[in-house]
């Protein structure tokens, strides 16, 4: 039975529980190096301002723990003319933006950016359409499908050609048309054909390889005239452990050595 409480007003009977605060994000730090782009870090800066709920009064407040080096000193030289967030995003665009070597560096990034080894179309595509944004803000359709196209992966270009997409749009969905089909097929014959390197297989082609390498090192004892009454191992063939055998003699050979074998076939090996 619940106790009456001193105020005389019912007992709670609910016991209310804290909302839990989404965790705060941190923007990226700013130096003011070369490799930084200013545009980019204020971006990125409002979506985490906006992402916390900080108002710009907040943002101005905590920038300065965001900046390093060059851009921490030149907020302390004048961190009392910094009255508003739009007023000190104004100055530092004006001190670090740069816009003419920004668009050269776009530019220069842009002509000779291609699809590197494993990454993907959706990766390769959007990095360069920002380029091209920086590069030309008002870059057409046409010219974007143009750098797109000059530096993306044989196959997709091929494929490319065939589609002739008319938009940027459509050349996206047609490299995630192939990219789901290459994914596909590499899934189906990954799942249909057992691995070439299992561990039984690779132990027993060590063993193979062990016999083989002692059966040519006997051969060459034979070619001697001190090991003339000695008998070979015997070693079942196949054709794989031939053409095994065939390499390993051609290496043997290549390596220009002389072989001293014993009858249990340890050896010692000296330049010849």
């Amino acid at each position: 039975m619940a106790t009456a409480r001193g105020d005389g007003s019912a007992p709670s009977s609910a016991t209310s529980t804290a909302v839990p605060t989404p965790r705060q994000r941190d923007p990226p730090i700013f130096s003011a190096a070369s490799s930084q782009d200013i545009e980019d870090w204020l971006t990125t800066y409002e979506r985490v301002s906006t992402y916390n709920r900080w108002d710009d009064a907040t943002k101005l407040a905590n920038v300065v723990f965001y900046l390093e080096d060059l851009a921490r000193t030149w907020f302390e030289n004048h961190e009392t003319e910094f009255v508003t967030w739009t007023g000190f995003r104004d100055r530092l665009r004006e001190l670090f933006g740069k816009p003419i070597l920004r668009k050269a560096n776009a530019t220069r990034t842009l002509s000779m950016r291609y699809q590197r080894p494993g990454e993907s179309y959706p990766a390769y595509i959007e990095d360069v359409l920002a380029l091209c944004n920086r590069s030309d803000p008002n870059m057409s359709e046409q010219d974007k499908i143009t750098n797109i196209t000059k530096g993306i992966a044989e196959e997709a270009f091929q494929y490319l050609l065939l589609k002739d997409p008319p938009s940027v749009a459509a050349v996206i969905d047609a490299c995630r048309t192939l990219q789901d089909k290459r994914n596909t097929r590499l899934l189906q014959a990954s799942s249909s054909s057992p691995s070439i390197f299992s561990a039984p297989d690779v132990d027993v082609l060590k063993s193979m390889i062990r016999e083989l390498v002692r059966e040519e090192l006997f051969n060459m004892t034979l070619r001697s005239p001190e090991a003339a009454n000695d008998t070979p191992p015997v070693h079942a063939e196949s054709p794989s452990s031939r053409t095994i055998q065939t390499l390993i003699q051609e290496e043997v050979a290549s390596a220009n050595l002389s072989y001293i074998c014993t009858s249990t076939f340890s050896f010692a090996v000296t330049s010849s």
